[in-house]
């Protein structure tokens, strides 16, 4: 079992500590706004905020006032996204590849790139204004020119060219490591139920159709494209932002394309119709493709890692024991299995 360092337990205490912050904001305030002559003021919230002996992970939101030049001033949210063991240092790598290939402007985006800082094990971005795209799904806001949008956005993204050697980016495989990282089919309360031992006979099918009929490259992969990862700019409404890039990888092109339609469709399902669905996935795709025709063989590739997701997302239910996640687990696993039938 693999514990933190001392100088590791020590970084939370810096992060959430504003005089601390501030002084790092002040020294790199150009970076932030070229015209940047003062910090003015700093609030900072947690987004998200974890710390055992293992591992920490934080995601704070700074409100920055920023004085420039002619005494005006200029507000920023700057997150801060930690992770021991340098585990974001790869995020910042990617997120800093994208926005410099094309990603820095146009109609889908990723936030502008600040700093990965090693000392802090900690990456900066600057955030955008608005809500993610499932927000705005549940209040009847249904943007179809958005999705055809995000669609070739996302294909630009996989024709990003990477050096893999720089990066270290895993491929993505059909195996147990990525499926369940943390065991959780093998806790004490998983590992005797018949929906654990049913997981894994969906995998090991999953496995053998995977090998049958994928056979294409590998691209840069988001790794955890869904609706939640996408901000709709608050005043551009046709401007869509692409975030958390933390498990970017290698993978086939279907991987993203069927995390975000699956998850879409399970997210939704209780805001848009099937018919909306079905709607939004016919943009989503053709945007991608443009004028491509979709055949057969697409959608069974598409349908095989959308049930690969859905497989996944199992897993994440079967944290809990009560009786909504595990109905949802139960819910999950059969339209696992519909995908892979091609309903």
């Amino acid at each position: 079992m693999i514990f933190m360092t001392q100088e590791e337990k020590q970084i939370p205490k810096l992060i959430l500590d504003a005089e601390y912050l501030s002084k790092i904001f002040e020294q790199r305030i150009r970076d932030i706004d070229r015209q940047g002559e003062k910090l003015l003021q700093i609030r900072s919230y947690r987004i998200k905020s974890h710390f055992d002996d293992k591992f920490f992970h934080y995601v704070i939101q700074n409100n920055l006032t920023i004085g420039i030049r002619g005494g005006l001033r200029r507000r920023y949210k700057v997150f801060c996204v930690a992770f021991s063991g340098h585990g974001r240092r790869q995020m910042f790598q990617v997120i800093e590849l994208v926005h410099k290939n094309g990603f820095d402007r146009g109609g889908v985006a990723v936030p502008r790139p600040l700093w990965y800082i090693e000392e802090l094990m900690s990456f900066f971005y600057v955030g955008v204004p608005g809500q993610n795209l499932l927000e705005h799904i549940k209040n009847g806001d249904v943007n179809y020119n958005l999705f055809s949008k995000i669609g070739a956005g996302l294909f630009n993204l996989h024709n990003i060219k990477v050096k893999n050697r720089v990066f270290g980016l895993k491929r993505h495989d059909f195996s147990m490591n990525y499926l369940d990282p943390t065991g959780i089919l093998e806790r004490g309360y998983n590992q005797d139920k018949v929906l654990a031992r049913r997981v894994k006979e969906q995998l090991k099918e999953l496995k053998s159709i995977y090998k049958k009929i994928i056979d294409d490259k590998y691209v840069l992969s988001h790794g955890d494209f869904h609706p939640e990862n996408v901000i709709v700019h608050e005043f551009k409404h046709n401007k869509a932002i692409m975030i958390d890039f933390s498990e970017s990888c290698f993978a086939p092109a279907y991987y993203d394309m069927a995390s975000f339609l699956q998850q879409l469709e399970f997210m939704s399902r209780s805001y848009i119709t099937r018919e909306q669905y079905q709607k939004l996935e016919g943009i989503f795709l053709r945007g991608y493709w443009g004028e491509a025709p979709i055949n057969a063989k697409m959608m069974a590739k598409i349908n095989l890692y959308k049930s690969w997701t859905t497989l996944k997302s199992v897993v994440y239910f079967m944290i809990f024991e009560d009786e909504v996640n595990m109905g949802s687990a139960e819910y999950l696993l059969r339209k696992s299995r519909e995908y892979i039938e091609g309903r």
